[in-house]
């Protein structure tokens, strides 16, 4: 073949001669000592984010010490940066980049998502931008508060986020039957990307499991070569969690009890206003909205057991829900709907009835359970309160 063709085999010796392997081994390493070295700094970063999640979810809000905190990050690598302090309370906060803050760094970031071909392989490659933020606070010398957030950039540019962080209640503006379900821990799928983007809750009263679950990024996802597309890879723990809850929930609201008393724990926490009324007037008509048909009802306010009147009690539409519709047809009354009937009535940012277990059979039991729920929520805000 060399005789045939005497130019195939000199560019043949040229390629395995010295000085083209010495060529060749420049620029392999011209191009893999970069790479090496975001890799390796990747790793540190997502070692450091392990680190931290790690320690915060062993600590417990309200019951671990200063120096059982400190003890928890001993292992992060850095110390804790301390933002502010009064005399009763202190803020720390903990930020890491996937990569160490310089303008070589944010000029070579600018670039990369000026080039979507470029950022597309570098990412393919295992090459991962994030931003992460952990908080916790001590107050008087106890954990009061704990979360974090992390940012992390996909192939197509564009950005997962998760945002977890504890609470001592929820907002009261909604009745949904999945936060009656699980009061104390919230998995919520943020509605504009609910695939990619996530914000977790959790009280005091949290279990260690569920604070464990909710702290439980998969850091794999910063440093692993497969990329990370969804929640279920991102929080696979606190997303197995969502399932579960929907499930749980759905299986209450087609049982034989969809309002147990076991709800009342968090609405009696929650909710702004919880009235006890009875049925003035049920109307003959029924108004049709997007093809529902609403019965319309007066109400009689007979007592407020917290907070203040803030609905209105004339001519009240009820939605479906109200009686339980399900897919299978099937509609069971949560209560009966007569004049006279007592009822508990949850505040709601609707000023319908249109809400599963928005009022509720006031019977005795049930009353006199929810006031010393009550009482007992307004004791430990006061405590709370006093301790600021």
């Amino acid at each position: 073949m060399g005789e045939l063709f005497p130019a195939t085999r000199w560019i043949l010796k040229k390629l395995v001669s010295r000085p083209a392997r010495r060529l060749f081994l420049i620029l392999f390493l011209i191009a893999f000592v970069p790479y090496a070295s975001l890799r390796l700094l990747l790793f540190r970063s997502e070692r450091r984010v392990a680190a931290v999640l790690k320690g915060l979810s062993t600590v417990r809000i309200d019951h671990s010490t200063a120096e059982e905190v400190r003890q928890a990050l001993q292992h992060v690598g850095f110390k804790a940066v301390h933002s502010r302090c009064s005399s009763q309370r202190c803020d720390y906060s903990i930020y890491i980049n996937s990569y160490p803050d310089s303008h070589l760094a944010d000029a070579t970031v600018s670039w990369l998502y000026q080039h979507e071909r470029a950022w597309a392989i570098l990412h393919a490659a295992g090459v991962r931008l994030f931003i992460f933020h952990a908080d916790y606070q001590i107050e008087r010398g106890v954990l009061g508060a704990l979360g974090y957030g992390l940012t992390l950039a996909s192939a197509d540019r564009s950005v997962a986020w998760v945002d977890a962080r504890n609470v001592r209640h929820f907002d009261s503006d909604s009745l949904l039957p999945e936060y009656d379900e699980s009061p104390n821990y919230r998995v919520q799928p943020y509605f504009k990307q609910p695939s990619r983007q996530v914000r977790i809750r959790f009280t005091p009263a949290a279990t260690v499991t569920q604070q464990k679950h909710a702290l439980g990024f998969n850091t794999a996802c910063i440093w692993g070569l497969r990329a990370c597309e969804t929640l279920a890879d991102f929080i696979p723990e606190a997303w197995h969690d969502y399932q579960e809850i929907k499930a749980s929930t759905d299986r209450r609201l087609r049982s034989s009890d969809p309002c147990p008393t076991s709800i009342l724990g968090r609405r009696a926490r929650d909710a702004d206003s919880i009235l006890l009324v009875s049925i003035d007037r049920v109307y003959p008509r029924v108004t049709e909205v997007n093809d529902e048909h609403y019965q319309i009802a007066d109400y009689k306010l007979l007592r407020i057991l917290k907070g203040r009147l803030n609905r209105q009690l004339k001519e009240v539409a009820h939605s479906p829900d109200f009686f339980h519709f399900f897919p299978t047809g099937d509609s069971r009354p949560s209560v009966g709907f007569h004049r006279g009937e007592q009822l508990l009535m949850f505040s709601d940012n609707s000023g319908n009835i249109d809400r599963p277990c928005e009022v509720m059979p006031a019977t005795t039991e049930l009353l006199k359970n929810l006031e010393q729920m009550i009482a007992s929520e307004k004791q430990a805000s006061l405590h709370f309160e006093g301790d600021d």
